[in-house]
């Protein structure tokens, strides 16, 4: 068994964006990238099915936003041997209270990856000059590592 990630998003909750995701940038404010950026905005809006960004706060949306948080969906997986790849194509620093490319953050595969490492699960993660794992294993090589297994 294994599982490849390819631009991952941490969790849809984005509430999680701002005190997990992206907790290492200074002054990085979720809803200042919603106010911010249209692009970011529409996906909210996708996302919870409103352009309401209070509904975050409400205890009728807890569930929801439980039910899209990947990170809670990889502990269901046990342990599962993980390949993380977060290309160098996406923006990682904050422009105008708001990350470009927030969606595809490579702060999402390293969430990601922190999150596998604090439960002893086995991964390899490329993530934007974040991390870059020292076995140099491509995504081709993982899979057919774990075909052949």
């Amino acid at each position: 068994k294994a599982i490849t990630l390819l631009r991952p998003q941490a969790t849809y909750d984005y509430l999680r964006w701002e005190e997990d995701v992206f907790k290492v940038i200074p002054d990085y404010s979720i809803r200042k990238d919603y106010e911010n950026n249209t692009a970011n905005k529409l996906g909210f809006d996708r996302t919870y099915g409103t352009n309401n960004f209070d509904i975050l706060y409400e205890n009728s949306i807890v569930e929801y936003r439980n039910s899209v948080d990947i990170l809670k969906h990889i502990e269901t997986f046990g342990g599962i041997e993980t390949f993380i790849n977060s290309p160098d194509t996406f923006y990682t620093q904050v422009v105008d209270y708001t990350i470009p490319d927030i969606s595809h953050s490579p702060f999402h595969g390293q969430t990601i990856k922190n999150y596998l490492d604090g439960k002893g699960t086995p991964n390899i993660a490329y993530l934007n000059g974040l991390y870059q794992d020292p076995s140099g294993e491509t995504e081709n090589e993982f899979i057919r590592r774990k075909i052949d297994e």
